[in-house]
């Protein structure tokens, strides 16, 4: 079965592969065409296989999941809009950890780590560990990263309990975090991008608001409390 779904899903999805990645949160609606011509081809497929039914089903954005040698292990359907549930994933190897980005990633460079593959695509060097634990240890093309090879950079939520949570045990295996400055209202970095931020002014604040140890703790403990 995870033969017959790899042949498919690749067979439709690689003449893709190649597209730019979008500078602008609208450049995926012009993307139209791709979800609308994919998914109900793919689907044709699966869905007997997996899906029980497809009434009340949407248009997506298909993400394809590649390891470091650009083979593919994994797709996710992201909702354009509200819609619910937000992301399906189909993994093609269960033994993969579903991490976005890893045929991009240089492991001689620093590597920025966010959650969503979509924010993941405004940064350079850039993964997403795709609602996996961040702190579980990385490897990337067989080598395991060192801490301080990882910059973490969580959502900007200070009141979910959750995310407090996962900055605490980050900064206690200590590995860099970035903390956002109270100025910033946006929840994450595609937010910042649709409110007018370019790529450079979220690097640099990024670049500026990026802590360590005694020094994470400490913003850390201000950040929570001004946001509380």
């Amino acid at each position: 079965m995870r033969q017959f779904l790899r042949k498919i899903f690749s067979n439709h999805l690689d003449p893709f592969r190649n597209w730019p990645a979008p500078t602008r949160h609208e450049d995926w609606l012009k993307r139209e065409e791709y979800q609308r011509n994919f998914s109900p081809t793919i689907y044709t497929y699966v869905s007997h296989f997996i899906f029980p039914s497809l009434s009340g089903d949407h248009p997506r954005l298909m993400i394809p999941f590649r390891n470091e040698k650009g083979e593919i292990f994994a797709y996710q359907g992201r909702a354009f809009g509200k819609e619910l549930p937000k992301y399906i994933t189909i993994k093609l190897d269960e033994d993969a950890d579903k991490i976005y980005g890893l045929d991009r990633a240089d492991k001689d460079k620093q590597i920025y780590v966010v959650e969503g593959p979509i924010d993941s695509m405004f940064l350079d060097n850039c993964i997403a560990v795709a609602g996996a634990d961040f702190s579980k240890p990385l490897s990337i093309d067989g080598r395991l990263m060192l801490n301080g090879e990882l910059t973490i950079i969580f959502d900007n939520e200070p009141r979910n309990k959750e995310i407090c949570k996962q900055i605490e045990k980050t900064i206690s295996q200590g590995r860099n975090v970035v903390i956002w400055p109270d100025s910033m209202k946006h929840k994450d970095i595609n937010d910042m991008i649709l409110a007018g931020y370019s790529k450079k002014d979220i690097q640099q604040i990024i670049t500026d608001n990026t802590f360590q140890t005694a020094a994470a703790s400490l913003r850390f403990a201000e950040w929570r409390k001004i946001n509380a």
